[in-house]
């Protein structure tokens, strides 16, 4: 999502593309490599692929 490189303190994660409570699944389609803070901060929103 932010473009920044991974740190130990802010690990990448695996985030939904589009949330599965706004119709999303849990297809590898739909995930995206995230910062932590980037998905915890992104909640249900639908989420931005780069």
């Amino acid at each position: 999502m932010c473009k920044l490189p991974p740190t130990p303190d802010d690990p990448l994660t695996a985030g939904h593309i589009i949330p599965r409570v706004r119709g999303g699944t849990n297809d590898l389609a739909n995930y995206q490599a995230e910062h932590a803070s980037c998905n915890y901060s992104k909640g249900a929103t639908v989420g931005y692929v780069g």
